[in-house]
């Protein structure tokens, strides 16, 4: 079940550590995060190959925050969850993690990543977890143990997938506690839709402790179809006992956000074309 995710995360990891990349795992992951966002033509895939071996650090930043940006105006809540993945872009990368980033971009695409996320249809994207393989492979043992994360096998999730769904009834929510990448709500995503059931009209709700798993969260959602009602709550089940409640406050807040800069943004358009017409039409009164 992840013919693509192992092989991938094995060439990412040696890509990184090889080419001499920091201790900052989340430019590996937000690397392949933001590839895995894309949806090329085969003749792209070629072109991209290339591109990557002549852009320069500061380009290839400028690039990784254009496509971030596109995701903010289609999902602003989604891409602020994400931002620990993404953030790099903005500080700039040193020499060796250019090269080190550039690199785990060759190795992502020649391995196959659009073979997992490069399909129009989600339910095709919904085979493999990619980000959850790669997070887990190139994270140390230590960390993981610390942070109590270990990627779940696939075909254990897609067996309490099915367990699990013979007690969530029509238009029920999905909540889990310690969601990680998304391992689980990816087998349950694939076994509504063999049940005919589609899963982006279901609320998932989860709650994440590490932020890059919780980031890596966010994208998966987009990949997998789940549809507008996501919340994701980075912290403690423990500590948040009210998680969901604080997603869901923090996701009303972040759209509101960018509906008021859309209106500014759209406000500032028609200001500016007002002023054209005008200058235009004293253009012609001039001239008459």
């Amino acid at each position: 079940m992840e013919k693509y995710s192992r092989k991938i995360a094995d060439a990412v990891e040696d890509a990184w550590f090889n080419y001499h990349g920091s201790g900052r795992i989340e430019i590996p992951v937000g690397v392949v995060a933001t590839l895995a966002l894309l949806n090329p033509t085969k003749e792209q895939q070629l072109e991209a190959m290339d591109e990557w071996g002549q852009m320069t650090a500061a380009d290839f930043c400028q690039v990784v925050r254009h496509i971030w940006a596109k995701l903010w105006i289609a999902d602003p809540y989604l891409s602020v969850l994400a931002r620990p993945i993404w953030s790099w872009a903005d500080d700039g990368l040193s020499a060796s993690e250019w090269s080190a980033a550039r690199s785990v971009a060759k190795a992502a695409i020649s391995q196959g990543l659009w073979t997992i996320t490069g399909y129009t249809d989600p339910a095709l994207r919904t085979e493999e977890d990619v980000l959850g393989v790669v997070l887990s492979q190139i994270r140390s043992h230590g960390a993981r143990k610390g942070l109590g994360e270990y990627h779940t096998p696939p075909d254990v999730t897609e067996l309490i997938s099915r367990m699990l769904l013979h007690d969530i009834g029509p238009g029920m929510d999905v909540h889990e506690p310690t969601t990680g990448t998304g391992g689980m709500w990816r087998a349950m995503a694939q076994e509504m839709r063999k049940r005919g059931a589609d899963p982006a009209e279901r609320l998932w709700a989860g709650v994440e402790l590490d932020p890059i798993a919780a980031a890596c969260l966010a994208v998966n959602s987009i990949l997998w179809g789940l549809g507008p009602n996501v919340l994701i709550w980075c912290g403690d089940v423990l500590v948040d006992g009210d998680g969901v409640e604080q997603a869901a406050e923090q996701r009303r807040d972040i759209w509101k956000h960018h509906r008021n800069l859309r209106r500014d943004a759209e406000m500032r358009a028609a200001f500016i074309r007002a002023q054209a017409l005008v200058a235009e039409s004293q253009q012609k009164s001039s001239l008459s």
